[in-house]
């Protein structure tokens, strides 16, 4: 039974993909290590990373560490609140080994930019995060009394032609893109396939809730 169930939700999965859609089910839970790795290899420029279960090669303050998995919500009991895993600076060392954790090369930014992709377009929104010791290492650290401000950006013709190619490489046709700018580079973190826009749209008057809806 069990075995024909998943046949059968295969072939709704199949048939649904063939009409359009904003992703696909097979192919919307991306490992964050392959692609890194095939951003790399289409011409992007990446931060260093490593794994390791010890700290013993870290750079202090120099390395950060961050969830391969995605971004976690640990909820907690009764009236605490839930809590989310950050991007973090290696402060000091770790005298016994831990589970294996991603460590990367802390680029020390002049501002970070979020890109909004949608078949072959992007929307992109610099973040000026940088000058506010609160979102500094990871904007997501939200200041809510003075928050950062954001505005439309536009990536190079070259760097835009890179992310349509790592994109269909990936097979998604939409996604939510983390780069952070420093001097004349543009450092590729990240994809987050659920591609959360809402915000972006708002602040920089994209209307991508309306472009999606005309694709759709």
């Amino acid at each position: 039974m069990m075995e024909t169930q998943h046949w059968i939700v295969d072939y709704v999965i199949k048939t649904l993909e063939t009409k359009k859609h904003v992703n696909k089910i097979s192919s919307s839970a991306v490992n964050k290590l392959v692609v890194l790795e095939t951003a790399k290899k289409v011409g992007l420029q990446v931060p260093n990373y490593y794994l390791s279960d010890n700290t013993d090669d870290v750079v202090l303050n120099k390395t950060i560490i961050k969830s391969i998995a995605g971004n976690a919500i640990l909820q907690k009991f009764e009236k605490e609140t839930d809590a989310a895993i950050y991007t973090s600076v290696v402060r000091i060392k770790e005298k016994e080994p831990f589970f294996i954790t991603f460590f990367q090369e802390y680029i020390d930014k002049d501002f970070e930019i979020r890109t909004f992709y949608l078949n072959g377009k992007c929307w992109s929104t610099a973040i000026i995060s940088q000058n506010d010791k609160k979102t500094r290492i990871d904007h997501r650290h939200y200041n809510h009394l003075k928050p950062n401000r954001n505005v439309p950006y536009n990536l190079p013709n070259e760097v835009e032609k890179k992310i349509k190619v790592l994109m269909e490489i990936l097979d998604l046709n939409c996604g939510s893109i983390d780069f952070l700018k420093k001097g004349e580079d543009f450092y590729f973190l990240e994809i987050n396939p659920i591609g959360q826009f809402t915000g972006h749209s708002a602040i920089c008057n994209y209307n991508l809730e309306n472009i999606i809806a005309n694709y759709l």
